[in-house]
């Protein structure tokens, strides 16, 4: 049992050491580009303009951190740049909680029947719950009581909507699919 136990930890101590010495010796030289100018003064780069002006030195495995000139070991350079910077900046994180203007379209002026004067609705929907009614007139829902332009919602049928103004009162039909745009039964009792 302990030349088990013996024969384990010689087998873990072999790995870590293998693996500090394969870090070592792969190790590359610096954290950041290590950029060294070409004889001609310019930067070298993986396909420059002209093969004449700047070579491009690739590090190889085994080069050593310091070149023969005394400086650090070439690295290449794209010759368009590393590219764009992944992190935002103050400027576009600014413009990024910047208020976004809303425009707000007016609504169009409802038309208004000749014979009233009073506008044209239509219903396009009729709830009915236990214990209530509701109605959809052009894009709100209302109920009995509410208030519509200057009408108020009598009453909410199954088959239409009774508006009330100044005392005289006059009926919508719902409008059923597929159907084209009816006009509303005139006012009952007096007529405007």
């Amino acid at each position: 049992m302990n030349n088990l136990k013996l024969l384990a930890l010689l087998l873990i101590s072999f790995i870590a050491t293998g693996s500090i010495v394969y870090q070592l010796r792969t190790r590359r030289p610096g954290r950041g580009a290590v950029v060294m100018p070409a004889p001609g003064g310019g930067i070298p780069s993986s396909a420059p303009a002209d093969d004449s002006k700047a070579e491009s030195v690739p590090l190889e495995k085994g080069d050593s951190a310091q070149s023969a000139q005394g400086g650090s070991a070439p690295t290449a350079i794209p010759s368009q740049g590393w590219g764009r910077n992944p992190f935002l900046t103050v400027d576009e994180i600014k413009a990024l909680n910047a208020p976004v203007p809303v425009v707000i379209s007016p609504s169009p002026a409802p038309t208004v029947e000749p014979t009233t004067g009073l506008p044209v609705y239509q219903v396009t929907a009729i709830l009915v719950g236990p214990q209530r009614k509701w109605a959809v007139i052009g894009s709100r829902v209302v109920q009995t009581g509410d208030q519509l332009g200057v009408e108020i919602v009598k009453e909410i049928k199954n088959e239409s909507v009774v508006l009330e103004f100044e005392g005289r009162t006059r009926e919508l039909p719902l409008r059923k699919f597929g159907e084209s745009v009816r006009r509303s039964a005139p006012p009952k009792g007096e007529r405007l």
